[in-house]
């Protein structure tokens, strides 16, 4: 891959990895809320969902960067 190439997938990535790292951050502040207001455990459950999929998401596109930066 060329260099140019790399450095734009990088970029995309990060930025990427950003957005689910702020959405993560809402999440959990949500989550955080919603426990605090008593509500149903079926939307709590919902919410913890959401947090571990930006987690998961969060930790891909640390691997994704990685692996470029390998390059």
């Amino acid at each position: 891959m060329t260099n140019e190439f790399v450095a734009i997938a990088v970029a995309r990535a990060r930025k990427r990895r950003d957005e689910a790292r702020s959405n993560l951050s809402e999440a959990e502040a949500e989550l955080e809320h919603q426990k605090a207001a008593g509500t149903s455990v079926g939307a709590l459950a919902a919410l913890k969902l959401q947090v571990e999929m930006y987690t998961e998401l969060v930790a891909k596109y640390d691997v994704i960067i990685a692996a470029y930066e390998a390059e």
